[in-house]
């Protein structure tokens, strides 16, 4: 898997996305509770802590070139962005229109990224065959 740049690429994209949206909610949780319809910035701060971890491993499998941990955490990533327009769709009062639209938008971001890592994946596997 050498022809993997872009793959590489889309990897460190989405860790530095990641790490900067779990970076907010971490330290702005709290701030951020009342606007996005919480009466606890908890829930905020504990998505921003999973979001950090999901940014270290992005940035480690961008370094360690193995296509099936890049293929998991790009499922992974598709899962987030399912189960996000799901909570939106599904359960609407859970959060304000604020707190929705934020989801909807950080779900948007992740989408491209996954569709970046899938097209990166393909190419490096086209590669590796050729």
């Amino acid at each position: 898997m050498r022809n993997d740049s872009m793959l590489r690429t889309a990897l460190r994209g989405n860790a530095l996305y990641t790490a900067l949206c779990g970076a907010v909610l971490l330290v702005d949780g709290p701030a951020l509770a009342a606007p996005f319809g919480l009466s606890d910035g908890t829930p905020l701060q504990a998505v921003g802590a999973v979001f950090v971890f999901v940014a270290a491993a992005l940035a480690v499998v961008a370094q360690r070139r193995r296509p099936l941990e890049a293929l998991a955490l790009t499922v992974a990533d598709a899962g987030y962005v399912v189960a996000s327009i799901a909570l939106v769709l599904i359960r609407p009062t859970t959060l304000s229109a604020i707190g929705r639209e934020a989801t909807l938008l950080v779900a948007v971001g992740t989408a491209a990224f996954v569709a970046a890592q899938a097209v990166g994946l393909r190419r490096a596997a086209g590669a590796a065959v050729a």
